[in-house]
């Protein structure tokens, strides 16, 4: 029973949320249980981005998937991530292999594969999983190719000992896939040169887990990470700073220049994990290194100006990154059904200082973060149950955030991310700060009757150096330097959720999320005379209201009809943006076969083609633009 897929249960009663809460409890009940973390990485699986363009759950995701794998005996977990769907239990399965499919496609030309081949013989567990994904776009420029491979084997060497080997390929190729507010109008930043390119050949990752005995667990984790990135673009506004001669900036310029980036890292990582868990309490402690080195160029060129004014750049470095953290967290049970969880991090980093933003500068900067941890599970009623956290938490500067043990979330509350602040807006960033505090109160009143209201506050800070050209003492040429840019972000939302059973066979649903999101972004080296820009405070609030009603039915058929209203207003922005309100309706039916050895559906997203203007400050998924049919075939056998 321990490979059942519970989330996607929850899912296809529409209740990823209930879902979620659920998952939470079972971690913080039991946190050796490997079917518990396998819980809660579906879970968040479920709220991940489709598109793979905003990161803000990938490491929760990936490192409670990481857990489950370790922790499971050889057979009684689920290595592949492309069997999803699978509900039954392998209790009577013996040896054998298995195959899977996925596949996903729209009219306005997104498609998506996964498939996976998996199998267990004896001691020996593995599963070969590829994913890929293809969009056209909804405009010029907007194409997206997506390859993955993932390459999973795990060996039984001893009743208490299991060891997992991961390698996982990636070709990532895309145009401007970007966010905007109005995605067809160039002065929201559209465009039409920019391309860019990543490629992982091959991450490599070695987990080892030992039990010394039934809740004392030793696990070690070891890898490379690699990852090359390419960006270019044509005729790029690069910001020139005019300086005095006593060095303060007078004034500023833009100039369109053609530019290339090349970013390039290897990371080594190693990370030690102790389980000590008895009825009443729990603790888990460890320590994580990485180590390795960033090399990064650039290229820009082509400038309006004179080259005695504004000459190319071609430049190229090499940057040391290491990174040292030690954690504990201790859960204990004081009375009975409340679960309280302490802890603290302590995070020292060093990274190149500018390694993004063009054009590149050489030199590293350190960072140092204690960060204490606090959470709470607590159900003092059959009908309900309490989460809280409070958390801070010092980032990555790339997927090296996401190759982790330490706990990502407490309470079902994520508490390490990729990105908070949207890469639309600020693009990639290195080692924020996070802060989190959140309140959610669960219900299940019975009669099937679930709900929930849910309060959260996550706050994301970085300081980082950003690429200029600087005319120093008024005297040509300008050259290669950096500014510092300081961005203070604050995300506020309120939720609220209602399902209801309806018999054997329908289901019903609506919810509420309130979003505010506050972006301050400051240049404290340029005056405001010099810069109107240079201090932008842009705010923006979100309402959406969902509702939906599913049909089940015992033969296979399903049905599911969705409303999404959407109401946007933003302030501080130039040009301005006044938001929009809408409504999108979709449509999906189907037929599952018995034991889900196979599952077809159509839909029809967007029933009216109803168009909109949403400011990506607060995060969502894309939507479809128009009317857009969709099929998706999935096979198990």
């Amino acid at each position: 029973m321990r490979s059942a897929n519970l989330a996607g249960m929850y899912r296809d009663a529409g209740m990823t949320e209930t879902s979620l809460g659920e998952a939470a409890r079972a971690v913080t009940y039991d946190y050796a249980n490997d079917s518990a973390h396998l819980f809660i990485s579906d879970s968040f699986n479920e709220v991940r981005d489709p598109t793979r363009f905003n990161l803000r759950h990938e490491t929760v995701w990936f490192s409670e998937l990481l857990l489950a794998n370790l922790l499971a005996p050889v057979g009684a977990g689920r290595l592949s991530q492309a069997v999803t769907a699978q509900e039954y239990s392998k209790l009577f399965e013996a040896d054998g292999v298995g195959i899977a499919s996925d596949t996903f496609a729209r009219s306005d030309g997104q498609v998506w594969e996964r498939g996976s081949q998996f199998g267990t013989f004896r001691n020996t567990e593995w599963a070969l999983d590829f994913d890929y994904q293809h969009n056209n776009g909804v405009r010029p420029n907007n194409d997206l190719d997506r390859f993955e491979w993932y390459t999973t084997v795990k060996q039984q060497l001893t009743p208490q000992d299991t060891a997992l080997l991961l390698v996982k390929y990636e070709n990532y190729s895309s145009g401007d896939n970007f966010q905007y507010y109005d995605p067809m109008d160039p002065k929201y930043g559209y465009r039409p040169n920019f391309r860019f390119e990543e490629q992982q050949d091959p991450i490599l990752i070695g987990g080892y887990q030992h039990e010394w005995s039934p809740g004392i667990r030793t696990l070690l984790l070891g890898g490379r990470l690699v990852n090359d990135q390419k960006f270019s673009d044509l005729q790029a506004p690069q910001l020139l700073l005019i300086e005095n001669r006593g060095g303060a900036v007078t004034a500023t310029d833009s100039q369109p220049l053609d530019v290339r980036l090349n970013d390039q890292l290897e990371i080594y990582t190693t990370e030690v994990n102790q389980i000590f868990q008895r009825e009443k309490f729990s603790f888990v402690a460890g320590t994580l290194w990485q180590g390795g080195d960033f090399h990064f160029a650039n290229s820009l060129s082509n400038s309006p100006l004179p080259a005695s004014f504004l000459p190319p750049v071609v430049a190229s470095y090499s940057e040391p990154f290491e990174r040292v953290t030690g954690y504990g967290y201790l859960t204990v049970e004081p009375v009975e059904k409340l679960w309280l969880i302490g802890g603290v991090s302590y995070d020292h980093l060093e990274m190149p200082s500018n390694f993004r933003s063009l054009p590149q500068s050489g030199g590293t900067e350190d960072r140092e973060l204690v960060g204490p941890k606090a959470a709470l599970v607590w159900n003092p009623l059959p009908l309900a149950t309490l989460r809280g956290i409070y958390s801070r938490s010092l980032g990555g500067v790339s997927l090296d955030e996401s190759y982790r043990l330490e706990p990502a979330q407490l309470a079902g509350f994520a508490q390490a991310f990729r990105s908070v602040i949207s890469e639309s807006i600020a693009g990639s960033l290195g080692a924020p700060e996070y802060e989190v505090m959140a309140l959610a109160l669960d219900l299940n009143l019975g009669h099937g009757t679930y709900g929930g209201m849910q309060v959260e506050r996550i706050t994301s800070n970085v300081e980082q150096d950003i690429g200029v050209f600087r005319l120093e003492n008024s005297r040509a040429p300008f050259k290669p330097s950096t500014t510092r840019e300081y961005l203070d972000y604050d995300e506020q939302s309120l939720a609220v959720k209602l399902n209801q059973l309806l018999g054997e066979r329908f289901v019903a649903g609506m919810n509420y999320r309130l979003t505010r999101a506050e972006l301050l972004t400051s240049l404290p080296e340029i005056p405001v005379a010099a810069l109107a820009g240079a201090i932008r405070d842009e705010l923006s609030w979100l309402h959406q209201i969902g509702g939906y009603v599913l049909y089940n039915d015992p033969c296979g058929f399903f049905a599911r009809f969705d409303a999404r209203y959407y109401q946007q207003s933003n302030q501080g922005y130039t040009p301005a943006q006044q938001g929009d309100d809408f409504v999108q309706f979709d449509l999906r039916a189907g037929y599952r076969f018995a034991r889900r050895r196979a599952e077809l559906s159509v839909g029809i997203l967007n029933l009216t083609g109803q168009d909109y203007r949403l400011n990506p400050l607060t995060v969502y998924s894309e939507l479809p633009r128009e009317r857009v049919l969709t099929t998706r075939c999935s096979i198990r056998f």
